[in-house]
C-alpha cells in the first residue's frame, strides 16, 4: 500500500480487490456491538502494550498475530474509534517490527460511519500462520541516547505535548515543567485537521520542512502516548529516519536532568 492514510472509500476498493487484513483496535465490547466487514480484532492496550513496559511481549505479539492469520508481508489496515491514539500506537510497534504494508483509516470507525458504511457483528477469522519477530531496535531509543544526542545538530528531538506544558506555564502531571534541552516543539494534534481528519502529504511536509534535512528525527512527549501521532505524521510527511523515545520527559526527570523553559529554533 503506497497511502499510510486511506478514506472508507479507499478501503471498501482494497477490501473487494485485494487481500486485506483489517484490524479493529477497539475494545472487545465494541467489536463485539459491530465492525467493519472483514476486519479481526487486537485490543490496542492489550495486544500492542506491555502490562509495565511502552512495547509489548514481541514473542507474544508474533504469536497472537500468526493465530490471528497475520504474517510479515500481509497488507493491514488499522482502526479505532477515530481519535488515531490507538491506531497510532499500534503503527509504531508495527513500524518497529519493520512491517511495510500499512495503513491507517481516516476518521476511524466514525468516520466509516458517517459515510453510510454498515457494520455488522459477523466474525472473521482467517487461516493461521507465522509471524516472524525482527525488530528494529534502533527505532525505540532510551534516555541515555538521548542525552549523548542534545548537542548533536544532526539529530533532532521533538516534543509532542503542547505547547504550555513545553514551555513550563502549566503542568498538570509532572512534578517539573519544561522539555528536554534542544528539544523542538510540534504538538501532536497540529497533524490533524479542524474536523479531526489526517492532513494530506503536502500540508505534513509543509508542517515539518525544518526537519527534512536532518539525519534522524526522535518523537518524544511525556510518556511515549501522542508522540506516535507525531510519528505517523512525520512518516506520511516522507521522513525516514523516525525514532520513538517513549520514556520522553517524564523518564528524563525522574533521572534528574536538566530541563529547559526556553523555545528551541531549529
Amino acid at each position: 500500500m503506497s497511502k499510510i492514510i486511506i478514506n472508507p472509500e479507499e478501503l471498501k476498493k482494497k477490501r473487494a480487490h485485494s487481500s486485506l487484513i483489517i484490524l479493529d483496535l477497539r475494545s472487545e465490547e465494541a467489536y463485539d456491538r459491530g465492525h467493519i466487514k472483514g476486519a479481526i480484532h487486537l485490543e490496542g492496550k492489550k495486544h500492542f502494550t506491555g502490562q509495565t513496559t511502552y512495547l509489548p511481549d514481541l514473542t507474544e505479539l508474533g504469536k497472537t498475530l500468526g493465530e490471528k492469520g497475520i504474517n510479515n508481508t500481509a497488507k493491514i489496515v488499522l482502526y479505532d474509534e477515530g481519535n488515531y491514539r490507538t491506531s497510532a500506537k499500534a503503527y509504531y510497534v508495527f513500524y518497529y517490527l519493520n512491517h511495510k504494508e500499512l495503513a491507517i483509516l481516516d476518521g476511524g470507525i466514525e468516520g466509516w460511519e458517517n459515510e453510510n458504511n454498515e457494520l455488522t457483528t459477523e466474525k472473521s477469522q482467517f487461516k493461521k500462520t507465522n509471524y516472524v519477530i525482527s525488530p528494529i531496535e534502533s527505532r525505540a531509543v532510551s534516555t541515555e541516547y538521548i542525552k549523548e544526542k542534545l548537542t548533536d545538530d544532526s539529530s533532532v528531538l521533538i516534543d509532542s505535548r503542547s505547547t504550555e506544558r513545553f514551555l513550563g506555564k502549566k503542568e498538570p502531571k509532572y512534578k517539573k515543567a519544561g522539555h528536554i534541552p534542544n528539544a523542538v516543539n510540534y504538538v501532536s494534534k497540529d497533524v490533524f485537521t479542524e474536523d479531526g481528519k489526517w492532513r494530506s502529504p503536502n500540508e505534513l511536509k509543509e508542517h515539518f520542512q525544518n526537519l527534512k534535512n536532518q539525519d534522524e528525527v526522535i518523537v518524544s512527549c511525556g510518556s511515549g502516548g501522542s508522540a506516535c501521532l507525531n510519528l505517523v505524521g512525520l512518516k506520511i510527511a516522507g521522513i525516514e529516519n523516525v525514532k520513538m523515545y517513549s520514556d520522553g520527559f517524564s523518564k528524563w526527570i525522574d533521572k534528574g536532568y536538566k530541563i529547559e523553559q526556553e523555545e528551541t529554533n531549529l
